[in-house]
């Protein structure tokens, strides 16, 4: 293409920057077999420091590759990625649960039909708590009021088993 690995790597950066990829694409597109070879000298000579790793790979990998590895195996770049996925899991299911409940049960009675008691009170009570509270309080909701709310309805969620799945596969 006629540009610099340099140029290609910083390109990536500004995609991370735009919310485009993530840092654990960028980190999972070096090759497998590159990413073990690092971390075996890592280990083998008790280094990170990408001059004295570049060495043992006698020149056969660029030194962009083993600096972008180094900086991107950081935990904070990981733990970062998989916190913003858990996220946005948490907010796909949120959307999934509520839109089948309201096909269930319709946009009048799903929250109360739903929803289990205890999870409505602690939602409410949340929303009253919050100094700029959401408009609903099934805005609240986390995990493991998903749990409750799928054991509750689970005979709906099951014959909706395979639609959310699918679903959710096209939406990452």
């Amino acid at each position: 293409m006629g540009v610099s690995l340099g140029t290609v790597v910083s390109y990536l950066y500004t995609k991370v920057g735009e919310g485009k990829i993530r840092h654990s694409d960028i980190l999972f597109s070096i090759e497998k077999d590159i990413r073990d070879e690092i971390e075996q000298i890592i280990n083998t000579k008790g280094t990170t420091y990408w001059f004295d790793i570049y060495k043992e790979f006698d020149k056969r990998v660029s030194p962009i590759y083993i600096k972008t590895y180094i900086e991107l195996r950081k935990p904070t770049f990981l733990l970062k990625d998989i916190y913003e996925l858990i996220i946005e899991i948490r907010f796909k299911l949120h959307e999934y649960i509520r839109d089948i409940l309201v096909d269930e049960y319709g946009e009048e009675d799903w929250w109360f039909r739903g929803v289990p008691e205890n999870v409505r009170s602690e939602c409410e009570d949340a929303k009253n708590n919050d100094s700029n509270p959401a408009e609903h309080p099934y805005s609240y909701t986390n995990f493991i009021h998903f749990k409750d709310i799928l054991d509750r309805n689970w005979s709906i969620f099951s014959k909706n088993y395979f639609q959310i799945f699918h679903q959710a596969e096209r939406n990452f």
